[in-house]
């Protein structure tokens, strides 16, 4: 048996979204924009997934345009603002954003744009003095996710944005890590655009969503039909469209549940044990505003892939930070904007999941204390 513990790379799918997506792969099977019988159902599930998610995220239906996940989200939202052209040419980003905002940086370049790069303090909060001293008259757009995907620290984006709106640019933020683990509600925030996906809530991969608070300047950088407002042209997914809104459902019960205290709780545990039990660990992040699901550890005198091999080995999935960065053996660049680059250690992510039980952190438990006898410091 496996325990899994690297829900931040991905989830399982609920079983209420795999059921709420069979539908629409056989009888119902009609393009939601043609003008008859079978194209009724589909478009019916798409008005209803779309009412779910504005339900789980604070936001009008008419709000979302659905999308092909994150990485596409964040395309659309960072040019789509930056094509409403003007004077400004400077985009401002944390040091620590997902790799498909980050990734965008030599493109701006290219198109004339100076990207200034917010740092962070080696908690992994950002230095929000040196972010607000980068905010100015030429900032176009300012871009910072909500929560980090590795340290699983949360940002204050609402302060952020009321800064970027006083100086008169955009805001965005990558809210995939963050939508259906924490109580959301993007329009209290203040964001102009926000992102989302599937797959990081229990949902299918393969779709998500663009939050735009007033499309008004925004110009799409897809051509085509007119579906999804004309934002997003192509014909929609209706089945990973269901399932989205199923997962959407299922979280927001779950959040009025109060899930989040109670997977808290299990995190605080389990970070105070490794504390006690292994001698210099430490978690990254601990203090600061975080996911409720995410413990970033750091082993000293240990090899990070070593550590994971070994914790593979006795049953247990987990990783080191993103899985955009698979296979790299060099510190990413979170870990990297952290100040933790030359550290001598393991770095090992463990994020949990709304179906990650108590037996799980068991033995998860039993693993560490297993695999950490037989790598001892500076093996």
């Amino acid at each position: 048996m496996v325990h899994y513990f690297d829900n931040n790379a991905t989830t399982a799918v609920v079983p209420e979204a795999v059921a709420a997506m069979e539908p629409y792969f056989r009888a119902d099977f009609g393009n939601p924009s043609s003008p008859h019988i079978l194209a009724r159902r589909p478009a019916l599930a798409v008005a209803s997934a779309r009412a779910s998610l504005a339900e789980l995220a604070g936001v009008a239906p008419d709000q979302l345009v659905f999308t092909s996940g994150g990485t596409e989200g964040n395309a659309l939202a960072v040019w789509g603002w930056l094509r409403s052209g003007g004077l400004r040419d400077e985009v401002v980003v944390s040091a620590v954003e997902h790799a498909s905002v980050l990734a965008w940086r030599e493109r701006l370049a290219e198109a004339g744009y100076t990207v200034r790069v917010a740092p962070v303090v080696r908690s992994g909060a950002l230095d929000l003095a040196a972010l607000a001293g980068l905010i100015g008259p030429r900032t176009a757009l300012v871009s910072v996710m909500l929560a980090n995907n590795e340290t699983g620290v949360v940002y204050p984006v609402k302060k952020i944005a009321e800064w970027a709106h006083a100086a008169g640019a955009r805001m965005h933020t990558d809210a995939a890590q963050a939508i259906g683990r924490i109580p959301v509600h993007l329009a209290a925030l203040g964001v102009d655009a926000a992102t989302g996906c599937a797959h990081k809530m229990h949902g299918p991969k393969g779709v998500g969503f663009l939050y735009l608070r007033d499309a008004a300047g925004w110009r799409s950088g897809l051509m085509g039909g007119g579906q999804e407002f004309g934002r997003r042209p192509g014909t929609e997914p209706v089945s990973l469209i269901a399932g989205f809104g199923a997962a959407a459902d299922q979280a927001s019960a779950w959040l009025r549940a109060r899930g989040d205290v109670a997977m808290a709780e299990r995190r605080d545990a389990f970070e105070a044990w490794v504390v006690a039990s292994v001698p210099g660990a430490s978690v990254i992040g601990r203090g600061e505003p975080r996911l409720p699901n995410t413990s970033l550890l750091w082993l000293p005198g240990r090899e990070t892939e070593v550590v994971l091999a070994a914790l593979d080995m006795a049953g247990v999935a987990c990783s080191s930070g993103s899985a955009c960065a698979s296979g790299a053996h060099e510190p990413s660049h979170v870990l990297a904007a952290m100040g933790w680059a030359a550290a001598r250690g393991a770095v090992v992510r463990i994020s949990a999941g709304r179906m990650t039980t108590d037996e799980d952190y068991a033995a998860l438990r039993e693993a560490f204390t297993a695999v950490l006898a037989r790598l001892p410091q500076g093996s």
